[in-house]
């Protein structure tokens, strides 16, 4: 298609590059709109297309053949897919396939029952669920429902689990969510776990062999696990807390590191040294350093040494004690 483009088509009639048409005006000579066969050519062949597309054969006695061909290439806004119902049901299997429906689409409008395969829930509307009336504006189940197979939900809002279950034995108000069931009574769970007055988590609990851990996510950041052995807590702070290292692990390794490490060096006390018998020998002990050498104002020699000290634990060792 295309639009009007002789020499006498009216420019930018309809905005920039948006040609039309005029009468002409011969009051200033202005020319009417000349036209051509590469216009009427485009007219024809748009319009054909279309009756063409929907299967129609051109047919000159006929003036109603655009308006049919639109009416079988696009759906009905009055009574949605009426019409293609009405095609039988060859149109109506090959609609469902197109959809990606299976089965499950030939359910009466009042049932949903998911017994295998896979499932997708998006802008469910039902009113009846395992004979239960539920809220028609969402699948909202009041008893236990079970769906076999995968089942996929679409949307960008939340799964919202609400029903909140006061403990008053634990001042607990908790909100179940998730079940993972294993074998031999094996299961982990996922809960919303308000401490009441004290703090909130997303809780985990994992049961087996006998055992029963629970891991929190709190709300001040910490990751706390509850077990058997003793509880643990990795801090908002980074740090870890826990009975291994009785308390904080920051404190421990500090306290470790005091005792075991060296923290600082330094010379000790002057000692004087004496040359040995009949030598000009002096000897510094072990772990000593020679300080100064003092020749005298009479040729008397004289040395002295300091030792060598290392701070472990807040005491000064001399090194060759260790």
């Amino acid at each position: 298609m295309h639009r009007i483009d002789t020499s006498t088509a009216q420019k930018d009639k309809f905005g920039a590059g948006k040609n039309g048409f005029t009468g002409g005006n011969p009051q200033t000579g202005e020319l009417p709109t000349a036209l051509d066969a590469d216009y009427f050519d485009s007219l024809q062949e748009e319009i054909s297309s279309v009756i063409e597309a929907a299967g129609l054969t051109l047919s000159k006695a006929a003036n109603s053949q655009l308006k049919d061909a639109i009416a079988r290439l696009t759906l009905s806004r009055k009574s949605p897919f009426s019409d293609i119902k009405s095609d039988g049901s060859a149109a109506l299997s090959t609609a469902r396939s197109n959809l990606g429906l299976g089965s499950q689409a030939l359910q009466s409008s009042d049932a949903v029952n998911i017994t295998g395969g896979n499932a997708t829930l998006s802008n469910l509307t039902v009113t009846t669920f395992n004979g239960k009336t539920v809220n028609p504006e969402a699948l909202n189940v009041s008893n236990t429902a079970t769906f076999a197979g995968a089942v996929a939900f679409t949307g960008q809002d939340y799964l919202n689990k609400s029903s909140v279950v006061n403990v008053p034995g634990d001042n607990s108000n908790q909100t179940f969510g998730l079940r993972l069931s294993g074998s031999a009574g094996q299961r982990s769970d996922e809960l919303f776990y308000e401490k009441v007055g004290t703090y909130a988590a997303r809780r985990f609990v994992v049961v087996s062999g006998g055992n029963t851990i629970t891991f929190d996510m709190r709300q001040d950041g910490s990751f706390v696990s509850l077990n058997p052995v003793g509880t643990w807590q990795i801090l908002p702070s980074g740090d870890v807390f826990g009975p291994k290292w009785g308390g904080n692990l920051s404190d421990w390794i500090s306290s470790w590191s005091r005792s075991n490490f060296m923290t600082d060096t330094r010379l000790g006390s002057v000692t004087t040294l004496y040359k040995a018998n009949n030598t000009n020998v002096f000897t510094c002990p072990s772990g000593y350093s020679f300080s100064s050498i003092d020749t005298g104002d009479v040729g008397t020699v004289t040395a002295t040494a300091r030792p060598i000290q290392k701070q472990i634990n807040g005491n000064w060792i001399t090194v060759s004690q260790l």
